[in-house]
């Protein structure tokens, strides 16, 4: 209402959804924290993953069906945040009161202590996830913003769709083996959950790339499409974010806030210079490379900053055939967008066929182990037995 006059009316109609957003999204973002403190993992990974799921499903939905532009993509968080809360606040019951009148001092002092510092490291996180938009108006107009930040949120959102359930699942269990089996088997846990996260996500960051051009022309609208390099550029620098996530564990865990806060300034210090320097000349494709080059950085910059407390070793070795099976689909599902056209049943074709590739080459270049493959039958059969079970 006080801007009213000063602020753009579209803006101005944003700020009732969007603080909703911020109060739910954060008030979530908190109890879960708790629960993560409170070691129960497996309800944190399962109300995480079902917040990200859920928000993403609205967020899509309010935008694409009902037609609310910017608004839809607050209002789906919002809308997620609120249903999942109440189910948050009922596995926190289980830990006692959140009232805060039984605060210690020296954990308050604590808590200060290891939070303050992420307060900058979170706004520059923010930075380097906004601050290359204002480049690009300022160099390039607003057109190339709009270009941009389409292509940007697609390719984010799509890996988010896998990197943030298997990040939220993971850290909870590494910080619980590290509190009570120790360093090692945390560190060997932490190489091995690496090893699964490349294998999960290389394949999609390679299968986008090469359907990028017709995903952009199937799910945007003709004056989008162009855009469509910058799709796999961010979507590779959102697979190094969670791997950012995964090798800072250690750090976490080890309370040393500070250097992921100096870690993430100099990211967005690099990130910030790259942009100003590239972006006028070359336009807004090189503010992704630029996004891509901060989280390099940034990774290089955790995995050094955490061998002193909790080695992160990166299982080269093992990575080989998964690079060598994400090359054989990327091969093959490029072939089939030259036959195929750039419609949604040719898009689902290729990916149906892309993992089918991907699993068979695989498994005939044995990257996956004996007691992997065992664990995945036992898995599925345990599956098919509750489902037939429930149909009885």
């Amino acid at each position: 209402m006080l801007g009213q006059g000063t602020i753009d009316p579209l803006v101005a109609r944003l700020v009732p959804v969007s603080a909703a957003y911020f109060f739910l999204n954060y008030s979530l973002f908190v109890f879960l924290e708790v629960l993560r403190a409170a070691n129960r993992a497996r309800e944190y990974a399962r109300i995480a993953i079902v917040s990200t799921v859920l928000t993403n499903v609205l967020a899509v939905v309010f935008v694409g069906v009902l037609g609310w532009g910017a608004a839809g993509i607050f209002a789906g968080v919002a809308a997620g945040s609120a249903l999942v809360i109440p189910w948050t606040l009922r596995a926190l019951s289980a830990e006692g009161s959140l009232s805060p009148t039984g605060v210690r001092r020296d954990t308050f002092s604590e808590l200060l202590a290891f939070g303050a510092p992420l307060v900058p490291a979170g706004a520059a996180l923010w930075a380097l996830g906004f601050l290359d938009r204002f480049v690009i108006e300022w160099s390039r107009g607003t057109a190339e913003v709009g270009l941009y930040s389409t292509a940007y949120g697609l390719g984010e959102k799509i890996v988010q769709l896998l990197t943030l359930p298997l990040i939220l699942t993971m850290l909870p269990v590494l910080i619980r083996t590290f509190e009570e089996q120790g360093r090692d088997t945390a560190q060997r846990m932490q190489s091995q959950f690496t090893r699964y996260f490349v294998l999960a996500t290389v394949p999609l960051l390679a299968g986008l790339a090469v359907i990028a051009r017709d995903f952009m022309h199937v799910f945007t609208g003709p004056q989008y499409r162009d855009a469509y390099p910058v799709l796999a550029v961010i979507a590779a620098a959102t697979l190094l974010g969670g791997l950012v996530q995964l090798g800072s564990a250690g750090l976490v865990i080890n309370k040393q806030s500070k250097r992921i806060m100096a870690n993430t300034l100099a990211a967005t210090a690099l990130d910030v210079a790259l942009t100003i320097a590239f972006v006028p000349r070359y336009g807004y494709v090189a503010a992704g490379w630029a996004a891509t080059a901060a989280y390099v950085l940034l990774l290089v910059l955790t995995w050094a900053g955490s061998r002193r407390y909790m080695a992160w070793t990166v299982p080269w070795s093992s990575l080989v055939p998964v690079l060598a099976a994400t090359a054989l689909m990327s091969v093959t599902v490029w072939g089939l967008t030259l036959a195929l056209p750039a419609t949604l049943w040719a898009l689902g074709v290729e990916a149906l066929v892309g993992m089918a590739v991907y699993a068979l080459a695989l498994l005939a270049l044995r990257g996956v182990r004996a007691d992997e493959r065992a664990f995945v039958v036992e898995l599925s059969a345990g599956m098919r037995s509750r489902l037939l079970g429930r149909r009885v």
